[in-house]
């Protein structure tokens, strides 16, 4: 069986958690004002980084589900644009009000 590794070079399997770009979106930066006297708005492009579970993991490219769920919301996603972050995962959720109160 092959080996599958991230963009980072880590080890994939099935179940990995990982994170990638899933988009672009505009974020507000301020506004400058117009030699009238008048404001424009100004907005840069940011990515927008999806985290979820590798639901089917090939050579090229893989699905993502939901972390807790089965729902899968990215398909064929090649393997490039993913990077393993189990560990960050985690701690992050380590943090949450819901751990806690479990």
């Amino acid at each position: 069986m092959k080996t599958n590794y991230d963009k980072r070079g880590k080890v994939i399997t099935k179940g990995s958690v990982v994170k990638y770009q899933s988009g672009t979106r505009e974020q507000y930066v301020g506004r400058i004002e117009n030699e009238d006297g008048s404001f424009t708005s100004q907005y840069e492009t940011v990515p927008v980084v999806s985290t979820g579970r590798i639901t089917r993991l090939t050579s090229e490219w893989c699905n993502i589900g939901g972390v807790w769920g089965g729902k899968v919301y990215g398909k064929m996603i090649p393997l490039g644009l993913v990077e393993e972050c189990e560990a960050e995962w985690y701690e992050a959720w380590t943090k949450t009000e819901h751990y806690r109160c479990m």
